[in-house]
This record gives structure tokens, C-alpha cells and sequence, in this order.
């Protein structure tokens, strides 16, 4: 599986290299026309379209830089990767289809093995990448909460959480990271009760 995905990791880099020449390659004409432009100031006549020309072709080049600059700085991103895989199932489709199962093998084991923790700590199911989960935390402590939902109990791989409160949970898809928001409760007063606090003011 690390082959795997080391092989893709390179088919990505060369993707982000490839496109990195590709910007340079624009570049240089562009460049080279700012430089003569520069180099060749006329003596009297045409000086404002020359400014403009010249102006023109250093904006049209610093925009190309700044674009090869950001990719440079951004490395490799889940979009070359997607192009990464694409490009292998289409040049290698056998080896990329014993490592797309070998990846399906690993994701289905990980997932018995938390339905397995789920249901030690009594919980109905645990929580999926990319869902959001409401309801009061049941249970908590460093490393795991419960967390009682509509559709049962949710074992969430995050701790110190507090017991009694509701919480709205989010997964990162990268299963990565959690939002959590805590559910305060908005008390409302009637008009009665409002006219009794006003009194209790005046006295």
C-alpha cells in the first residue's frame, strides 16, 4: 500500500513540476517583450504608448510569476493527486486496481475496528468523516465522548466534552479534525414577566 501511494506521490510531483514549467515557458516572451520595451525608450514621439506597452507587458509578467510562485508555495494539492490517480488508472490499470482494493481492504478494517470501540463503550455506531452529529454529551473524558442523537448513541474519538451539554459535532472529511459547537439554551420571558422586572427596577 505505501508503494502505492509513493507512486502516486511522484506521478503528483511531476504534475506540479510539469505545470510549474509550463508557467515559466509562458513567462519568458512575455519577459523578453517588457526587457526590449524597456531597453528601447523612443526619443520623442510615442512616449505614452510606450509607458502603456511596457506598463502592460510588466503586469501580464508579474501576474504569470505571482501564479508560479503560489503554486510553488502550495506544493502538491488533493487536486494533483486526483489528477495523479486518474493518470495512473489510465497507464497502469491493473496495478491500479489491486492498489484501489488494497486501499478498500484497509478503509473497510478500520472501520470494523471502530464499530468494535463503539460498541465497548455501549454506543450504537461511531462517527462518519463528513457528518454532523446533535445531541447531549452522555459520556466523556480525555480521549473519546458518547453523545446521545436522534438516531442513537455516537461514539466521537474526542474528549472533555461536557457531560449534559449539546453539542453539534462535525467529522472533517480527512477525519482529521472536529467542529464543535455547544448548544446553548435560549430562555424567553413573557410579556408578564418582563412588565414584573421593570417594576422591580423602579422601586
Amino acid at each position: 500500500m505505501r508503494e502505492f501511494n509513493d507512486r502516486l506521490e511522484q506521478i503528483a510531483q511531476n504534475i506540479l513540476e510539469n505545470q510549474l514549467k509550463a508557467l515559466r515557458t509562458k513567462a519568458k516572451p512575455i519577459l523578453a517583450t517588457f526587457e526590449k520595451l524597456r531597453d528601447n525608450e523612443p526619443l520623442f514621439f510615442g512616449k505614452d504608448k510606450w509607458r502603456q506597452d511596457k506598463q502592460q507587458a510588466l503586469n501580464a509578467y508579474n501576474a504569470v510569476k505571482e501564479q508560479h510562485d503560489k503554486m510553488k508555495a502550495n506544493g502538491i494539492t488533493d487536486e494533483h493527486r486526483k489528477q495523479a490517480n486518474e493518470q495512473l488508472a489510465k497507464d497502469d490499470p491493473s496495478y491500479h486496481e489491486r492498489g484501489k482494493q488494497a486501499f478498500l481492504s484497509i478503509k473497510l478494517n478500520e472501520l470494523a475496528e471502530l464499530d468494535n470501540l463503539a460498541k465497548q463503550h455501549g454506543a450504537d455506531k461511531h462517527a462518519r468523516a463528513g457528518q454532523t452529529y446533535r445531541g447531549k454529551i452522555i459520556q466523556s473524558d480525555d480521549k473519546m465522548s458518547l453523545q446521545e442523537t436522534t438516531d442513537g448513541i455516537v461514539f466521537h474519538r474526542i474528549g472533555e466534552l461536557e457531560v449534559g451539554k449539546g453539542y453539534t459535532l462535525s467529522l472533517s472529511a480527512d477525519k482529521k479534525s472536529y467542529s464543535i459547537q455547544q448548544d446553548y439554551e435560549i430562555r424567553t420571558r413573557t410579556p408578564q414577566q418582563e412588565h414584573d422586572q421593570d417594576k422591580g427596577k423602579g422601586r
